[in-house]
């Protein structure tokens, strides 16, 4: 027997296999009277994560501490008060694009570019 003639009979075999377990499987759909289990969706096992730990007594005094002062306008929220180094302030609206544009005067500090370009955790 040629090596040819081998694989039409093996691929013959084969397919005739397929057909008669397809047919099964069929035939055992139609004349159950049950209808398919169908499967659980998989969920997502989801642990939970730990609270996080109860604020220290200094940190809660500070807190406190922190908040009179905002009740009581002794604390404000704006650049004049940031304990950073002095942040950008522009002299005036300026066009920084386009022709005859030119930056504002002022420097930037390396620590300010340095702060906007390290990734934050």
């Amino acid at each position: 027997m040629r090596v040819s003639q081998l694989k039409t009979l093996i691929k013959e075999t084969v397919r005739e296999v397929f057909q008669e377990e397809i047919k099964g499987l069929l035939m055992e759909a139609l004349t159950s009277k049950t209808l398919p289990s169908t499967s659980h969706p998989i969920q997502e096992a989801v642990s939970p994560t730990p609270p996080p730990p109860p604020p220290s007594p200094q940190m809660r005094d500070s807190f406190r501490q922190q908040y009179s002062q905002m009740m009581n306008g002794e604390m404000n929220f704006n650049t004049q008060n940031t304990q950073v180094q002095p942040a950008y302030r522009p002299i005036s609206p300026q066009m920084t694009m386009g022709e005859n544009a030119s930056l504002p005067p002022g420097e930037v500090n390396l620590d300010q570019i340095a702060g906007i370009m390290t990734p934050k955790k």
